[in-house]
């Protein structure tokens, strides 16, 4: 079975270098925190209805948080949702099409948690 760390980073390719900083940092949350900071991203972003959609994905992860926490494998999830959080990443959120890259970095995200 491989690293979800490995996984995760190999399901990024190119967007690698962008999300990397965010796993470095090694931050860890509790789920009630980042469920109230991707409920107040959502209240200032331009584009509520499809950030909506990638958010609800994250919950989806946040609620198997316990799960990835028991296979030491949070980093992947604090990082997708820190990423998720920032606006001015490899693709900034502000334009159209600027969650496309927030998109694949919970893609990756999903893949390397299931499959890990």
């Amino acid at each position: 079975m491989a690293d979800a760390h490995d996984a995760f980073r190999g399901h990024l390719r190119e967007l690698w270098p962008f999300v990397r900083p965010y796993v470095e940092r090694g931050v860890t949350m509790t789920a009630a925190e980042a469920r109230v900071m991707l409920d107040q991203h959502l209240a200032d972003t331009p584009y509520a209805g499809e950030a909506m959609l990638l958010a609800d994905r994250l919950h989806a992860l946040l609620d198997r948080k316990p799960e990835w926490e028991e296979r030491g494998q949070c980093a992947v999830l604090c990082a997708a949702v820190l990423y998720f959080l920032e606006i001015d990443d490899a693709w900034s959120d502000d334009t159209a099409g600027g969650l496309s890259d927030d998109a694949r970095v919970i893609r990756a995200a999903e893949l390397a948690l299931d499959g890990a």
